[in-house]
Parts: C-alpha cells; structure tokens; sequence
C-alpha cells in the first residue's frame, strides 16, 4: 500500500495490471480509475493491491477497481512463494506514455509517503506428513512423471470425493473443492481426495533427476514443501495384503493361473508411451500406447513372454499382458517377480500357478 503524487501526462487514471510470461503480449491491461474531480497530482492517494491464490484486486483510496481471477490459464501468482518485488519508478518516455516534447514539464518528481506490506493472520492449512509423497501403488518413495502418487497428511481436503473424473473434459480436473496439488509449481491431476490422503498424477513434463517441491493448496493456504525427485520410470504393481503378506493383483482366465495362460498385472510408473499419454487423461484404444522402453519380467525367475505393456485403456495406470511361464517354483503357493524397466526395477509377490 503507498501514497503517490504524480504530475504530468495521464494523471487523471490510476491503471491496474497484471504481467506474466503466458500472455502472449506479455500483460494483461486490467482497468482504469478516474478520481471524482481533479488531478492524481494534487494530493497524495493511497494505492493498494491486495493479493491471494486466486484473486488479485486494486483499490485506489479505498475504491475497488479492478478485479482479476484466476483462469487456471497460465497464472503465476497462486504460488506464493515465487519470488515477486515491488518497483517504484517515474517512467519517462515508451509505447504507453509516449515521448516526451517541448510540453512535458522537468523536472519531475514522485513523492512517497510510505510503502506497507501486510501479510494475513495465519490459518490452519494443509499439512503434508515428512515422506508423505509416495507411490500409489506399493507405497515406496520412487515416483516417475505420470505415476499415480498419493500424498498423506491432515487437512488436505474438506470433504471426501473419491469421484473426480469430470467426464464433461474426459479427464481429471486440476482443482476441485478448492483444493489443488503443485509439483514444482506446476498444477496436477486429482484422482482422489480426503482430508488424510490425496491422490494425484504427477504432471509428464516434471523435470527429471532433480529436487522437486510438491505442494497442498487449499482454499487459498498452502501447505508445507515436500521435496521428490523423479526417475525416468519408476515401476510398481498394485497388491492387496492377504496373511500379512502384500500379494500383486494378478488377472488369470482361472484363479490360479495355468502355465500358457495369458495372465495381466496392473502396475504405476511405467514411463511414457508411444502416443504419448497426457496429464490426467485416461489411456485410450487404438492404437495402444505402448511404453516408449522395453518391459522385462520374470515369474519365479523364469522368463515371461509380454504381450503388451503400456497404458491400461480406460485408466491414468498402466497393464502388462503376458504369457504365464511353465517351471515357476513354488514357496507355500507364491512366488516372486520382477519387472525392469529402463533399468529401473519392481520386485513382488503373487499367488502362483502349477509349474508344468
């Protein structure tokens, strides 16, 4: 908030507006106020813009002018901790003012009485539990662009919506509730919201191999960073715990799966595909978008033919069809796997078939 006074050209308008890089002009010119009766340069008048994720208002003396929201289009400012400055400075000369000529008036002066930052009273936010950013299907830590992630913490949602999919876009939406995820600043997908848990997809263009801040925002507060750092791929299988054990859903003709069978296994984190898949935007068929690397699995160290892998069509998860192997060995009717991926590794468990 500040008192000015201004002399010279366009001294009768006071003008707000907002600069930021995705307007194609580089501004957005907002609006203009006209005082009542005189000159901005008679009197000092107080300024002030006030400021939140998702709204930006000017006053000038108290009266509301101009109000910008946020479109969810390229908007910079709902990041609070972006770096953003205050500049003072009397222009002389450019596009908007234009020129000076033997009427412009020098020396010119711009008179401030005070400049005042004012912060609102903290509220209680969004708190993201230490580790708290994970992979939504086995739970660990790795997370690739495009995983499934789940996020847990309190206060990260008011209410329960384990039905986000807004079928009218044919994706899942970015906000919901007030409630948004930021990866590195950048909005992602809600897959699933509660107070506890939320579950997002992690935008593809996220930066690889570097420190990235994952970040709650909900009704204006934002929450605590977390920091993850992305691999290429990250390859997990959704399981189920049965007997304290965690098993991998596995998908067979016959409940316990018969070698030559073809048998599928859903899993997270597997890289991009070919066409590539995009932020919050369900799989779709023809054709198939295969994974960009090759997938490599063993069933109880044996060698299994796969069929296809890539985006489960339908889903924001990925499926792996493969031909179960004969000679898997047994251990009280499971067995282990692997999956690589780009040289990134899933092991797990399964309830097995015969071996012959």
């Amino acid at each position: 908030m500040r008192r000015d006074r201004h002399h010279g050209e366009r001294g009768f308008y006071a003008w707000g507006r907002l600069w930021q890089p995705a307007w194609s002009d580089g501004y957005n010119e907002t609006a203009q106020y006209q005082l009542p009766t005189g000159n901005l340069a008679d009197d000092f008048h107080v300024f002030a813009v006030e400021w939140s994720a998702q709204q930006i208002t000017f006053y000038v003396d108290g009266n509301l002018y101009e109000t910008q929201t946020n479109t969810g289009s390229g908007w910079v400012f709902n990041v609070p901790n972006n770096p953003f400055f205050i500049i003072l400075n009397a222009a002389v000369g450019g596009d908007w003012p234009g020129s000076p000529d033997s009427t412009t008036q020098f020396p010119q002066d711009m008179l401030i009485d005070y400049v005042r930052v004012y912060q609102a009273a903290a509220t209680a936010g969004p708190v993201i539990n230490a580790g708290g950013v994970v992979d939504a299907a086995t739970y660990g830590p790795a997370l690739a662009p495009g995983s499934l992630a789940s996020i847990f913490g309190t206060g990260l949602a008011a209410t329960i919506n384990g039905g986000t999919f807004d079928s009218a876009i044919g994706a899942f939406p970015e906000n919901i509730s007030g409630v948004q995820v930021f990866v590195n600043g950048a909005a992602s997908p809600l897959i699933y919201l509660s107070p506890q848990q939320i579950n997002f997809a992690v935008p593809w263009d996220s930066l690889l191999g570097t420190p990235l801040n994952v970040e709650v925002l909900l009704n204006g507060v934002l929450s605590n960073a977390v920091p993850i750092t992305l691999a290429s791929t990250a390859p997990s299988l959704f399981g189920y715990e049965s007997n304290g054990q965690m098993l991998t859903i596995l998908t067979c003709p016959d409940s316990t799966p018969q070698p030559g069978q073809y048998c599928t296994l859903w899993g997270n984190g597997f890289g991009p595909t070919n066409p590539p898949l995009a932020d919050g935007t369900p799989a779709a068929a023809p054709p198939l978008p295969w994974t960009v690397n090759t997938c490599s699995l063993t069933i109880g160290g044996v060698a299994a033919n796969v069929t296809y892998c890539g985006g489960a069509p339908g889903e924001v998860v990925y499926q792996l069809n493969f031909v179960y192997p004969t000679g898997v060995v047994l251990n009280d009717g499971t067995t282990t796997g692997t999956l690589v991926i780009d040289g990134n590794t899933a092991s797990f468990m399964l309830v097995a078939g015969p071996s012959d």
